[in-house]
């Protein structure tokens, strides 16, 4: 287990790491700007702010060329994973948010070609490549006649559709690490993945080999810590994330986001990972709920008010009435002490319902929009 972690751990360095190196050579457009902003959203403490950070990562998403969306979404969330951690619970979350607007920049974006054809004899092993396809990187580093045992540190099983789901967890453009046999002999060999639209026989991709695809994709952005579950006919379900190290976070009794199934159905049988929202939660279920947690604290809060202001007023007609003696003097003393302490105590529950009231005028103009 703690080489398991050891992998995991070395696993997110390297990824935040080629991030920093990205970033330092790529332009900051408005849309990484907005999109990092959006991510650091989803980690608010305010409930209804994550759930309006989803639908603004939403909204980026269908406004953005397909080409280049899911590398903006990609470029935020390990901005945000290579800052500082704010608990488990936090990332849990933000990592479920995130993948409702990039699962949806995956299936639109262009998929990845390899630039290769299948040998159909059969091998105990892998799968075994025919020919390269010219105009492919491929087609000066592999060879006709290759085994082909991982793509990406994904086994490749013989007679298994591996090497597709694999090949398409990536987008064009992007390099791979092909382990292979070639004449007996095991290999590594680096290749850069083209677009599957330039390779004249390549049919539709299966939605099934689409959502283990993305599967692996964003097993590789978390951090590989669900390696064991990608080959599951079953997907992982979340209906909360875990409870947060921060204390003051709210966290609301039904739950909000949910991993597993296909996007708007409770279903939970694809063993790609997808995430969804719960039923009933939507930006106005958000507010409407943080709406009668504010009135509940502001309802309890006049009533703290009247309950020291009554108070004050028994305590403010007994010194009035205390008599001019020594010991009157010395009870005086001790009800004025009071007196001051509840007067600080109302002046702290008034700014509160000041805060409340405020909060609440905000909800409301949100709601009427």
């Amino acid at each position: 287990m703690s080489r398991a972690r050891g992998h995991v751990a070395a696993a997110v360095c390297v990824l935040c790491v080629a991030a920093t190196a990205v970033r330092a050579h790529l332009p900051q457009t408005p849309e990484d700007e907005a999109a990092r902003e959006a991510v650091a959203a989803l980690a608010s403490e305010n409930w209804p702010d994550r759930i309006a950070a989803s639908s603004e990562l939403m909204d980026l998403t269908r406004e953005l060329d397909p080409a280049r969306a899911l590398g903006v979404l990609e470029r935020a969330l390990t901005d945000w994973l290579s800052g500082e951690q704010r608990g488990d619970g936090d990332r849990a979350e933000v990592l479920a948010r995130f993948e409702l607007a990039a699962v949806e920049a995956f299936f639109a974006a262009p998929r990845a070609g390899l630039g290769i054809t299948y040998d159909s004899a059969v091998t105990s092993r892998g799968v075994r490549l025919g020919d390269t396809v010219e105009g492919f990187d491929a087609h000066g580093t592999l060879r006709g006649g290759d085994i082909v045992l991982s793509l990406s540190d994904v086994p490749i099983e013989a007679q298994s559709m591996d090497l597709a789901v694999a090949i398409a967890s990536h987008l064009p453009g992007e390099t791979c690490t092909i382990s292979l046999l070639r004449n007996g002999e095991p290999m590594e060999v680096r290749v850069r993945l083209g677009r599957r639209g330039d390779l004249r026989a390549a049919g539709q991709l299966r939605e099934s080999v689409l959502r283990r695809a993305w599967a692996l994709r964003m097993n590789r952005l978390r951090g590989g810590e669900d390696s064991a579950a990608l080959g599951a006919e079953r997907a992982r379900a979340i209906t909360a994330a875990p409870p947060s190290a921060n204390p003051r976070r709210l966290r609301v009794t039904m739950p909000d986001v949910a991993l597993g199934g296909e996007p708007g159905t409770t279903t939970n049988t694809y063993a790609g990972v997808v995430a969804r929202f719960a039923d009933g939660n939507t930006p106005e279920d958000a507010l409407q709920q943080e709406l009668r947690r504010v009135q509940r604290d502001l309802a309890r809060a006049f009533q703290r008010s009247n309950e020291i202001e009554a108070t004050l007023r028994q305590l403010l007609a007994e010194v009035r009435m205390t008599a001019d003696t020594a010991d009157g003097r010395a009870h005086a003393q001790r009800l004025q002490k009071r007196i001051s302490e509840l007067r600080e105590q109302l002046a702290s529950v008034q700014q509160d319902q000041r805060r409340l009231a405020d909060e609440r005028s905000q909800i409301l103009r949100a709601l009427s929009q």
